[in-house]
């Protein structure tokens, strides 16, 4: 468009060569240093043509195109010249919009005025409007959307704001490899709609967007972003189950991802072996990501472009269906498109999925997608529960404190927890590969045949013995170059010997099991999915991720939990075209074009428009935020742009980082100080104790902790099992509701967490001590009485009664508790099991057992009581080899006047129900309402005595052959009132008869 300069691709040659030569030529001898004038004296100077130095110095030459501008916008200020357009859009967004400071800016000379650039940013934002009204290609596109929040660690309380900062949400949209058109997979529908648009119109429309004076956006415009049409209407009143047809099976490993992850598992075993020998002859190798990137290899570069700027937070339903809404219009679905892929982190994805639930086939157009990278943050902090108590603390202790230290703990920074598990990781490993081959010399002449020919390749390169010469850059890139090579020296005898010392070890050492599970199989799987990620292997990923999930379920992570097992699942429903996508590579993007830095599409998010627009964001209002909507993308490109321009931007990436000679030395100092503790450790070792300890302190683990830590995989997997037949699938046989999962809470190395709750609670519990000793104090001094006489104030203990002297009548299971907080060592979590020469005798109280109701396959009493039976008496019997099994029932009145008595005449005057039995046998149905049965007195008592004499008659043939006694009392209204009866041999004796 005229008159509209395109700030965002600023570039300081092309506005040089703008300029007449003359006047440039000009300004830059008036401005030349001596240095200058002496190179431009050996140089063929001509007027005509633009002068620049041989070496382009942006420092000298920014500054006097700045003059030269100066110069155009005196001569006339209505041409805006791209330079002083520049400054102010900066000027604007680092002075938080002041109009102040744009003002004095501007009467300076300096930049244009506000309303100048309000001008401009509206012709913009219509042209940018006209330009990403809609979003088609012929490669494949996804979209990704996801929280922005600017400021949120700065937050202002009471300090007259709503909200400090920009909590919004951002829409992105990526083209993962352009040269991957969408005809090459036979996309046949996408491409007859795709042949129809007219790019040539599209173009046409945006060179027909006027010049405006206006300084706001027309309401239309913002009204499509702010609230745009709604596509869907209401959601479905009965919801689907699209996967009724799939079952747990589908989800099981397929051949290819066997295969790839057999290769990766090779590979980085070799990977090992390679650093034990090579670290003998000091030869210092880069890590695992840097070794096997070398050498370097390219790959395509992905395409970004931003959609939208919402100021809604991503973590709401509504905020969802708004973007969905924006994607459908923008993608023209329906016409250019049939389907869209959505990328969302954990949250937005489970609103993804609970949406197209509601939805049905009103939202099959949306095909979700969860981020990778927000998956392998959330792997960390159960590596952390699992093996950071067990020993890796005392590695991360020695050499990390302060910040790093609580960032490891908290695992609250994934780059710095991610860093730290590699190197530990490579450690143990390292640690284990050492101790085979130690055990190897042992067993047999040391097999040197591989250490001799890593040496030749060694000696190949012409090494001098300095270890600063063996680890130049040069140096490691020939042994990565070669590692192709080296890695053929590991033969499959070989791994398969390391396997079997391996299996061997581990199925006679807990210790050794445990940790050997977190070099090959925990963090390898971990490893596989964020090398599939960086790499972009795709049968790598989902095999990593099912090698995973079951962690999600062991440890009670309740989203994840869902999620990926519903992602797996609704893999199998994606177009065939889109699985075909992925396979090549398009689930991750590249932003560097560098092999083994490919990064997720969540992570691309953060790293492109969610920064972007962070450092282009100042603290607008909401309508000045919902003008500039269409601009902040573009502010976020130009601001991006001019800082490269003025070498402010860092345009190494990481992979130039991890390349370097002072990084690798670090990070192989690092490792090899970790190792250099696990040797004081029992970590691998033979010969130390077979139960699972610590490998530092050599504290053994309880028994429900070594259940927990050895068993957490079987665990997850029974659990995962479950959710797939039960939630996913539905393919559970029971009629009704599936049963409820409950948590695990598995028992670790770490400590129980001290709760705040807990801690308030124990604060609360001492102000009260505190205050009732002064108050005795007080009293004491008042009423002359020595205080060890003022103990007791009441006339009936507090732990009955409350301050009037009114029993307690609360249920029995809150007085328990507070018992239980009181005389926290008067209560077992469980019953010691007693020596097999022991005799034991289990009490059972019969009005307890009675509380609980029929199951809904109990139809008669009968059934009820068979039931009872099994649950309580047969169940304690087998668990203790008991001798005895009592089964005492309440027998009331019978002993004067009791408390309880008094409260049994209380509660009776409150039930209202009849009495509907007048007696009770086995074929007596059931009542619907148990509670309500149980309730009446007289029917409660009636129960009891028939379950005293079904009970007699049941353990008659059961006990006929067993030397266990079965005694119950309390339960008879006959001439058998007083006494206990017992079964002991296949005969009805009295207990004080059998027992004499």
């Amino acid at each position: 468009m005229d008159g509209l300069p395109d700030i965002d691709n600023f570039n300081c040659k092309d506005e040089i060569l703008k300029i007449p030569p003359i006047l440039w030529n000009f300004i830059f001898r008036i401005c030349s240093t001596d240095n200058e004038e002496k190179v431009l004296k050996k140089s063929q100077f001509n007027w005509n043509l633009h002068y620049s130095e041989p070496l382009f110095n942006i420092f000298r030459m920014m500054p006097r195109l700045y003059i030269l501008s100066c110069i155009f916008h005196l001569q006339n200020s209505q041409c805006v010249q791209p330079l002083h357009l520049l400054c102010t859009d900066i000027a604007d967004k680092f002075s938080n919009s002041s109009s102040t400071f744009l003002s004095i800016n501007a009467r300076l000379g300096a930049g244009i005025s506000k309303d100048s650039l309000r001008r401009y940013i509206t012709n913009r934002c219509r042209e940018l409007e006209k330009k990403q009204r809609y979003i088609f290609s012929d490669s494949f596109i996804v979209a990704s959307f996801d929280n922005l929040d600017k400021n949120q660690a700065y937050s202002v309380v009471c300090a007259g704001k709503d909200r400090s900062g920009f909590h919004g949400t951002t829409i992105q949209t990526v083209v993962p490899k352009p040269s991957q058109k969408i005809n090459m997979f036979d996309d046949s529908n996408l491409i007859s709609n795709l042949n129809h648009v007219n790019q040539t119109s599209i173009e046409h429309d945006i060179s027909e967007v006027p010049n405006s004076r206006d300084r706001k956006l027309e309401k239309g415009i913002i009204q499509k972003l702010v609230n745009p049409d709604d596509k869907f209407g209401l959601p479905q009143v009965k919801k689907q189950n699209k996967f009724s047809d799939m079952s747990p099976s589908d989800l099981k490993e397929t051949a290819a991802e066997i295969s790839e992850w057999d290769e990766f598992y090779r590979s980085v075993t070799k990977y090992g072996f390679s650093k034990n020998f090579f670290k003998k002859e000091n030869i210092v190798l880069p890590g695992i990501k840097t070794f096997f990137s070398i050498p370097v290899e390219s790959t395509e570069k992905s395409d970004f472009s931003s959609v939208a700027i919402l100021d809604e937070t991503a973590d709401s339903k509504d905020t969802v269906l708004k973007v969905l809404n924006i994607l459908y219009d923008k993608f023209q679905v329906g016409q250019l498109t049939n389907y869209v892929i959505v990328v969302g982190d954990g949250k937005s994805y489970d609103h993804l999925i609970k949406l197209k639930s509601e939805y049905g086939e009103q939202m099959d157009w949306v095909l979700a997608y969860p981020g990778d990278w927000h998956i392998l943050k959330n792997v960390l902090p159960i590596f952390v529960k699992i093996y950071f108590d067990a020993g890796l603390r005392q590695l991360a202790t020695k050499h990390h404190h302060g910040a790093t230290l609580k960032v490891l703990t908290e695992c609250s920074k994934f780059a710095v927890t991610h860093r730290f598990f590699i190197q530990a990781w490579e450690a143990v490993m390292r640690h284990q590969v050492k101790s085979f081959f130690e055990y190897k010399s042992c067993e047999s002449p040391y097999d040197i045949q591989i250490s001799d020919l890593i040496l030749n390749i060694i000696s190949d390169m012409s090494l001098d013995e300095e270890e600063d010469e063996v680890c130049k850059t040069d140096v490691w890139e020939k042994v990565c170059e070669k590692k192709k090579e080296i890695f053929t020296f590991f033969t499959d005898d070989l791994l398969e010997e390391y396997k079997t010392w391996r299996h061997e070890n581990s199925s006679v050492n807990q210790t050794f099991a445990f940790w050997d599970n977190f070099v090959h199989l925990d963090f390898m799987a971990y490893l596989g999915l964020f090398f599939s990620i960086r790499s972009r292997n795709w049968h790598l990923r989902n095999v990593s991720l099912k090698k995973i999930t079951c962690l999600f379920h062991a440890f009670d992570r309740q989203n994840y939990q869902r999620l990926i097992p519903y992602h797996l699942a609704d893999l199998h429903t994606f177009p065939e075209p889109v699985i075909q996508h992925f396979t090549a590579g398009c689930f991750s993007v590249s932003i560097s074009g560098k092999h083994l830095y490919s990064v997720a599409l969540d992570e691309a998010h953060e790293m492109e428009i969610n920064l972007k627009s962070k450092n282009a964001l100042n603290s607008f209002s909401q309508s000045s935020l919902a003008n500039l909507t269409f601009y902040l993308p573009y502010r976020a490109k130009t601001l991006h742009n001019l800082k490269s321009e003025l070498q402010l931007e860092r345009e190494e990436g990481l992979y130039q980082r991890e390349g370097t000679m002072s990084y690798v030395k670090n990070a192989e100092k690092t490792v090899c100080e970790y190792m250099s503790n696990l040797e004081t450790s029992s970590l691998f070792d033979i010969n130390c104790n077979e139960h699972l300890h610590h490998i530092f302190t050599r504290t053994e683990t309880d028994h429900e902790q070594t259940d927990s830590l050895i068993n957490y995989r079987k665990y997850g997997e029974e659990d995962m099992a479950n959710y797939l037949k039960c939630f996913l699938f539905r393919t559970y046989e029971t009629a009704g509701k599936p049963p409820s999962r409950k948590r695990r809470n598995l028992k670790t190395f770490a400590p129980i967490k001290i709760t705040i709750h807990k801690q308030k609670k124990e604060i609360k519990d001492q102000n009260t001590v505190i205050s009732c000793l002064r108050k005795k104090i007080a009293f004491s001094k008042h009423s002359g009485n020595a205080v060890k006489d003022l103990d007791q104030f009441l006339q009936l203990p507090r732990a009955l009664c409350d301050a009037e002297g009114i029993p307690e009548k609360g249920q029995k299971a809150t007085a328990a508790n507070v018992f239980k907080n009181i005389y926290s060592d008067a209560f077992l979590l469980q019953v010691p099991k007693a020596p097999l020469s022991s005799k034991t005798t289990v009490i059972i109280d019969g009005m307890f057992i009675i509380n609980t109701s029929p199951l809904a396959s109990h139809q008669t009493f009968g059934d009820y009581g068979d039931f009872l039976f099994n649950r309580w008496i047969i169940k304690y019997y087998n668990q203790y080899t008991a001798n005895e099994v009592h089964l005492l029932f309440d027998d009331p009145n019978r002993n004067g006047v009791s408390p309880k008595d008094i409260e049994r005449t209380r509660r009776n005057t409150v039930v209202q129900e009849p009495v509907v039995r007048t007696c009770i046998s086995s074929d007596t149905p059931l009542l619907s309402n148990w509670r309500n049965f149980i309730a009446v007195r007289h029917q409660k008592r009636l129960l009891v005595n028939f379950l005293s004499e079904y009970f007699l008659s049941l353990s008659l043939t059961y006990f006929s052959t067993n030397q266990c006694c079965f005694v119950t009392a309390g339960g008879f209204d006959d001439d058998r009132k007083d006494r206990a009866i017992s079964i002991l041999k296949g005969q009805v004796v009295d207990y004080d008869l059998a027992s004499g």
